[in-house]
């Protein structure tokens, strides 16, 4: 059975194909609880979506948004999250967008936006894309 995120994910990666439209992927390296995803949903669109990922982590679909939005709104998160309760440092998230070489399908999205979460915490916090060093 899939999740709400993988069936989200898949449904707005077809619709970005179909339309030839952006579409960007956030991991947040923070519990989905309650209050943790009431804090994300209130700062994002209303047309963006947030839900529990696996690893413990929060996603966040948005849906006709472009890398450079997909950094912006990354930063503006980070902020109203506060720093990372693991290290006191910047909250990890990883970002990665549609269309991309490396991007085939809502899966590789998902790929590519767990690589850029690995590679932010590697350097201790901070938002990464899967090719940022």
């Amino acid at each position: 059975m899939l999740s709400e995120l993988q069936i989200g994910l898949r449904r707005e990666y077809a619709r970005a194909v179909r339309y030839h439209q952006e579409l960007s992927l956030l991991l947040v390296d923070l519990p989905p609880s309650s209050e943790v995803l009431g804090r994300v949903r209130d700062a994002v669109r209303l047309c963006d979506s947030a839900s529990p990922a696996p690893g413990d982590r929060v996603a966040v679909i948005l849906p006709e948004t472009t890398l450079t939005g997909a950094l912006l709104v990354a930063t503006r998160l980070a902020g109203a999250l506060g720093p990372s309760p693991t290290t006191g440092g910047p909250q990890s998230v990883g970002v990665a967008a549609y269309p991309s070489p490396s991007v085939a399908d809502a899966e590789s999205l998902m790929r590519a936006a767990e690589k850029a979460l690995e590679n932010a915490r590697s350097q201790g916090g901070g938002i990464l894309t899967p090719v940022s060093r």
